[in-house]
């Protein structure tokens, strides 16, 4: 029964949040405990471990875990390390007791994934000078946090005898209390890294500060990092001495310091987290240090244009690849996409007239790139030809166009409709343009919003010319070249005209040589191609017939003789 009750009572202690483990009882006094970290950042459901040393490290006794509020989290241990899980989001403190001496920790419970999420504490100073008695105000900042997230900064002095601190969010009140050098420590549940703040109390006035308070990086960034004295001589700048410490879990080497004195560089060599120290005789001033893995989210291009109804494929890269990509668009109505994230590539349709922005960001919320999409109409028409050269006897010229956007209606016409006219289709999207004479015309195709011309140019590089003859009166008429007009009321009419229709620049050249029939033969041009002859002579009782002239005729078609003939003219009398 005496071994059931035993096992009994250690399960109970066990299963109870803030029991302890039963560990034998030493003799040796207590003289401090310390609890190692002072401060620590946890997710829901994960566990840290933290170590409990003693002075003497023999000292006897029992540790014994104490919690402020174990909604947030629980705790057991043993003499040497508690393991303290964390159950629900916000901040409470741990305290371990031995032999009358006890120690705090400091444990935020964060979203999980949290830790790590850029959110860090800044303050205005990291060095403070103080004089025994006095009391000062000193504020910080969560950056990358909320309004509401700055009340849950966490303020804890290491060493309460020299200072005595009263504050929680982002101000505080610290009173110096004697002599010395302590550190102030920020903390908040969203942030990975804590804040320090040294505070020196002895009067003196010459403080250190630090350009900046903290750098987040990436592995090879360089930045600089300068301190400063009041009143410092050149000789107290140089003797600043520069140090590196890394966060439990890095790499030592993860930052590299060069230089020593007021400036010095800082090299990012891997990932990891820690602080660079200055110091200055008795004085330290920190700048905390974060170095992220190398991210990245890039588009293979940056700017996509075309028509609604066209598709664009492209690419992307994003490292590292355990991360995700969240994807946002401006206006879904302009454009739509789908991803095929083992390709790492998106097809993008565009969808209407518009501009919107798509954007992808990594599961850190930060790196991101974006893509510019603008969806636009063209507004072009396009014609299968731009020139008809021919001659006006040939048939009807028909062309084809495409018009953008689709479905718009074009319209034709013609600056000079006597050589050439048009007609168009909006169905068939043809044009079809009609010749009617030599010369020039530019044929306009139009909509509302661009314009093409068609030059057109008709022309007959071989020509002749047709002679119609219209002879009347007994005894008148053609034979061979020689024309007979009657003696009474004899008549004839010559016609000159191109072999071909729509033919222009025609000159016609008349010329009668002979003699008048004592004034019965008349003869002249009717107009520029016509050309008669009327005989209004009497009868005569004697018969025969003689030659009164010749008539000549040159034609030229634009300068170019294309027909010289000549007629005999004869009178015959009966």
């Amino acid at each position: 029964m005496k071994r059931v009750r035993l096992w009994l009572i250690v399960v109970a202690a066990v299963a109870l949040p803030g029991c302890y483990l039963l560990t034998p009882a030493g003799g040796a006094k207590v003289n401090a405990v310390t609890v190692d970290p002072s401060y620590l950042t946890v997710g829901p459901g994960e566990q840290v471990t933290v170590n409990v040393t003693t002075d003497p490290p023999d000292a006897g006794g029992s540790v014994t875990w104490s919690i402020k509020d174990d909604y947030y989290a629980a705790v057991y241990g043993t003499s040497k390390v508690g393991l303290i899980t964390g159950k629900h989001l916000g901040s409470t403190t741990l305290t371990a007791t031995i032999g009358g001496k006890s120690s705090d920790v400091l444990c935020n419970v964060v979203p999980a994934g949290g830790i790590g999420s850029g959110a860090y504490i800044t303050g205005s100073e990291t060095v403070i000078l103080m004089a025994p008695g006095d009391s000062r105000n000193v504020s910080a900042q969560l950056v990358g946090g909320s309004d509401q997230d700055q009340s849950g900064i966490q303020w804890q002095v290491k060493d309460a005898s020299i200072l005595d601190i009263l504050g929680q969010g982002p101000n505080a009140l610290i009173t110096a209390l004697k002599n010395g050098t302590t550190q102030i420590v920020l903390g908040h549940p969203l942030s990975n890294t804590t804040f320090t703040i040294s505070v020196r109390v002895d009067g003196s006035t010459k403080s250190l500060a630090l350009s900046k308070n903290n750098f987040i990086m990436t592995p090879g960034d360089v930045q600089e990092l300068e301190a400063a004295i009041a009143d410092g001589s050149t000789s107290e700048m140089a003797s600043i001495m520069w140090s590196v410490r890394a966060a439990t879990g890095t790499d030592s080497n993860f930052l590299t310091v060069t230089g020593n004195g007021r400036m010095v560089s800082i090299i990012a060599n891997s990932p990891g987290q820690g602080t660079v120290f200055a110091v200055f005789g008795t004085q330290i001033a920190q700048c905390d240090v974060i170095v992220q893995s190398n991210k990245k989210m890039a588009f293979q291009t940056g700017i996509v244009s075309g028509s609604p109804g066209d598709n664009f494929v492209v690419a992307y890269d994003y490292s590292p690849a355990s991360m995700s990509i969240f994807w946002t668009i401006s206006d879904a109505g302009v454009a739509t996409y789908t991803n095929d994230p083992a390709a790492k590539k998106l097809t993008i349709t565009l969808s209407k007239e518009g501009t919107a922005t798509l954007r992808g960001t990594l599961s850190d919320g930060v790196t991101s790139d974006s893509l510019s999409m603008t969806s636009k109409w063209d507004k072009t028409l396009t014609l299968s030809q731009s020139s008809i050269n021919g001659t006006p006897s040939d048939a009807p010229t028909t062309l084809d166009f495409t018009v953008s956007p689709p479905g718009t209606p074009v319209s034709v016409s013609s600056d000079n409709p006597s050589v050439a006219t048009a007609s168009v289709n909006n169905v068939t999207h043809t044009i079809t343009v009609t010749p009617h004479q030599e010369g020039q015309a530019n044929i306009s195709a139009q909509t509302v919003y661009v314009s093409e011309s068609i030059a057109c140019a008709y022309s007959y590089t071989s020509l002749g010319v047709n002679i119609t003859y219209d002879i009347s009166g007994s005894h008148s008429g053609l034979s061979g070249r020689t024309i007979t007009t009657s003696n009474h009321s004899g008549n004839a009419i010559i016609t000159a005209t191109p072999s071909k229709s729509g033919a222009t620049g025609m000159a016609y050249t008349w010329s009668y040589q002979g003699d008048n029939d004592g004034g019965n033969l008349s003869a002249g041009t009717v107009s520029e191609n016509v050309f008669a002859f009327h005989n209004s002579g009497g009868w005569v009782l004697i018969s025969g017939h003689r030659q009164t002239g010749t008539l000549y005729l040159t034609v030229t078609h634009n300068g170019q003789n294309i027909l010289s003939t000549s007629w005999e003219i004869d009178i015959e009398w009966h």
